[in-house]
C-alpha cells in the first residue's frame, strides 16, 4: 500500500542517480615472465619424431619408389642432427633463461606496489569520482527536460493549493510557479499542475500535487491508489522529465513546512543543492499518511472529512473562486458560478476538480 507523499522520479534521472563511471584501467605493463626452463634435448620430442619417421618413410617409399630403410635413416638423421644443435646451443639457451628470471624478479615487485598503489588511490578517489559522474549524468538528464508550454490556466486555484504555495515560495522564493500548462496531445484541455517548482539553472522542474479524497461538492471520490487517471498523469510528466510530489490535501493544510522541507530533500538528492535544507534542518520529518482506496475516499466523502482540516487553512486573500473550493457555497451557487466560465474554462476547471 503507498503513502502520501507520493514521489515519481523519472527514469533518466533514476539511471543516472545509480550509474558509475567507467574504469579506467592500470596503464602499467607487467615484466614479462620466462617460460619454461631449457633442456638439453627432448626426450619425448626426440622418440615422438623417431615414431613419425618409421610411418611415413613407407608411405613415401611407396610414392617415390625410394627404399624405405633409406627413407628412415635420413630421418633418424635429421632427428639426431637437431638433437646436436640443442645440446650445442643449451648452454646460450639457459643462460638467457637465466637473465630473464632475473629481470622477471627484480620487476614483479615494482609493478605489483605500482598496481596496488593504484588500486588503493582509485579506491579512496572513489567516492567522489562516482559523485561528480553522477553529478554530470543527471545535469544530462535535467538538460533534456521538457518545459511547460502555456503559463495562463484558467483553472482556478484552491485554497489549500495557494497557502501552501505562499509556504513554498518562503523556501524557494523566485521559483515556484502557478497557471503554467502542458497540452496534452487528442485533448482540448491541458495538464494545470497544482505548483511547480523550476530551478533555471539546473533545469529541474517538480509539479506539486495537493490531493484531495473526493470533489468537494459532488463527492466524487478522486487521487485513490488504484486511480489510472494518476497513473497517466504521473507517467505523462515523468515522460517529460518532470519529478511529481502528491502531497495530501491533509498534509499541506496540517504540515506545509514538512512538506516543503519533503520537497528540499527531493532537490538535494538530485542537484545536490542543500542550501534549502540547512533553513529547514529543525522543521520535523513529514509524517506519512496512508494511500486511500476509492471505497475509503467514498466513506470519507460521506463523513465529510475534508471538513476537519479545512477550518485550519486561513484566507489570505478573498475571492469567489476560493469560496467555490473551499465549499463555503451550496451546490446550486457552485452551479452558477461554474455556468459563468465559457466551455473550455469549464473544461479545465472540471479537469483540476478531478486530477
Amino acid at each position: 500500500m503507498s503513502s502520501f507523499p507520493v514521489i515519481c522520479t523519472p527514469c533518466s534521472i533514476e539511471r543516472a542517480q545509480n550509474s558509475l563511471p567507467p574504469e579506467a584501467p592500470f596503464s602499467g605493463k607487467p615484466p614479462i615472465k620466462p617460460g619454461d626452463e631449457p633442456r638439453k634435448w627432448s626426450r619425448p620430442v626426440i622418440a615422438l619424431q623417431t615414431a613419425a619417421a618409421a610411418i611415413v618413410a613407407p608411405v613415401i617409399s611407396s610414392i617415390l619408389s625410394i627404399p624405405g630403410w633409406l627413407l628412415f635413416l635420413g630421418a633418424v638423421g635429421a632427428i639426431a642432427y637437431s638433437a646436436w644443435r640443442q645440446c650445442e646451443s643449451y648452454p646460450d639457451r639457459e643462460q638467457a633463461y637465466r637473465r630473464q628470471a632475473e629481470h622477471y624478479a627484480e620487476e614483479l615487485p615494482d609493478y605489483e606496489r605500482e598496481k596496488w598503489n593504484y588500486d588503493e588511490k582509485q579506491k579512496a578517489d572513489a567516492p567522489k569520482r562516482i559523485a561528480q559522474w553522477r553529478r554530470e549524468q543527471i545535469q544530462s538528464a535535467l538538460n533534456e527536460t521538457v518545459p511547460h508550454d502555456g503559463e495562463n490556466s484558467s483553472a482556478p486555484e484552491g485554497r489549500a493549493e495557494r497557502v501552501f504555495r505562499s509556504h513554498l515560495e518562503q523556501y524557494f522564493p523566485g521559483k515556484t510557479h502557478s497557471n503554467l500548462t502542458l497540452q496534452i496531445p487528442g485533448y482540448s484541455y491541458p495538464y494545470t499542475p497544482d505548483i511547480v517548482y523550476i530551478d533555471p539553472s539546473t533545469k529541474l522542474h517538480i509539479d506539486i500535487e495537493v490531493d484531495e479524497p473526493y470533489v468537494y461538492h459532488t463527492k466524487h471520490a478522486i487521487h485513490y491508489d488504484t486511480s489510472e487517471k494518476d497513473y497517466k498523469r504521473n507517467q505523462f510528466f515523468a515522460d517529460k522529465g518532470w519529478i511529481v510530489i502528491r502531497f495530501s490535501e491533509q498534509q499541506v493544510v496540517c504540515h506545509p513546512d514538512s512538506c516543503c522541507k519533503t520537497v528540499a530533500q527531493k532537490i538535494a538528492q538530485v542537484t545536490g543543492d542543500r542550501s534549502t535544507m540547512s533553513i529547514l534542518v529543525d522543521i520535523p520529518e513529514l509524517p506519512q499518511q496512508k494511500q486511500w482506496t476509492e471505497t475509503e475516499a467514498i466513506q470519507m466523502a460521506a463523513r465529510r472529512e475534508r471538513d476537519n482540516y479545512q477550518t485550519l487553512v486561513k484566507e489570505e486573500v478573498n475571492s469567489e473562486t476560493n469560496q467555490h473550493f473551499s465549499g463555503e457555497h451550496e451546490s446550486e451557487d457552485f452551479a452558477d458560478w461554474l455556468n459563468s466560465f465559457d466551455e473550455g474554462a469549464q473544461e479545465n476547471i472540471s479537469n483540476v476538480m478531478d486530477s
